[in-house]
């Protein structure tokens, strides 16, 4: 089917979600939760981009392709979403990225450069949480995690295994293991690889060499 992303017409299969096509096109959108190997969860909203004549921005991961549809990934209105996205998920993330593992690597840390902001108007005091020994050589800082659900998916949907859920509600939610059990699948040094920041790393490379 025919599509246009950012005026640029291409030829896609049915089925395909905005981000992948947006790569057919040449066009990059960002985004956090979504992995072409993990079921789509949507629960970052980095990737919102416009559809001409629909008032609402959609979610690029969980939105697909459609006979002539014509898909904004650049305008005023697609730009000010993704920033406030970025903006409340800086809310409680320490601004330490020279100290932490994945500085240099991190997505989050790329995007902030990207498409800012620049700096916080929040003026309360950050949630903080102690670094734990979650097994399977892994090390989780609560900190630094953006909830994007990647983990928690790797662990159900590949490895088959509920070891990592999402924990609590409200402003205190956090990824942990369930039950407070280590983390045993073999799979686990995927986990540190999958995650998009510095919220899960591996014991045997963490501070020990930058990956360049």
């Amino acid at each position: 089917m025919k599509v246009k992303i950012d005026g640029r017409e291409i030829s896609v299969e049915r089925g395909t979600n905005l981000i992948e096509a947006a790569k057919l096109a040449g066009v990059f959108v960002p985004s956090f939760c979504y992995h072409p190997g993990l079921p789509v969860v949507g629960v970052c909203r980095i990737c919102l981009c416009e559809l001409e004549g629909r008032p609402k921005l959609v979610a690029g991961c969980a939105t697909g392709v459609e006979e002539g549809m014509h898909v904004i990934t650049r305008s005023e209105k697609v730009a000010a979403a993704r920033k406030a996205v970025m903006e409340f998920l800086l809310i409680h993330h320490p601004l330490d990225c020279p100290m932490c593992d994945k500085g240099g690597e991190c997505t989050l840390q790329d995007y902030t450069m990207l498409m800012g902001p620049s700096r916080s108007r929040f003026q309360f005091e950050k949630l903080t949480w102690p670094e734990e020994d979650v097994g399977g050589k892994l090390v989780l800082n609560k900190n630094r995690c953006i909830l994007c659900m990647r983990c928690v998916n790797l662990c159900k949907d590949v490895a088959g295994l509920d070891e990592i859920a999402v924990l609590s509600r409200g402003e205190q939610t956090y990824i942990g293991t369930v039950d407070g059990r280590k983390i045993e699948n073999e799979l686990a040094g995927n986990i540190a690889d999958i995650c998009p920041v510095g919220a899960l790393t591996s014991k045997d490379f963490r501070f020990k060499a930058r990956p360049w």
